[in-house]
């Protein structure tokens, strides 16, 4: 979830928040209580943990390897 900060906030606690983009988190800038934008630090792109992740190919058939580099590498364009 993004920290919400005004844009007075922006302004007086920049140190804060800039620490908060270090750390990965992202910001949402707002100005009169809307979200007018927001900032997001560089190189932390969204993260799936392990998990989460086993439990999304569970039960999903095995790729063999070799079949799926030979499907690769076969020509795109269709044949009429």
């Amino acid at each position: 979830m993004p920290c919400p900060v005004t844009r007075c906030e922006l302004g007086d606690q920049r140190g804060d928040v800039l620490r908060a983009l270090d750390r990965g988190e992202r910001v949402v800038v707002t100005l009169e209580g809307e979200v007018v934008g927001e900032l997001t630090p560089v190189g932390h792109g969204p993260f799936v943990d392990r998990e989460a992740v086993l439990r999304v190919f569970a039960g999903t058939p095995a790729v063999d390897a070799w079949t799926f580099a030979d499907d690769v590498d076969q020509d795109p364009t269709p044949t009429v």
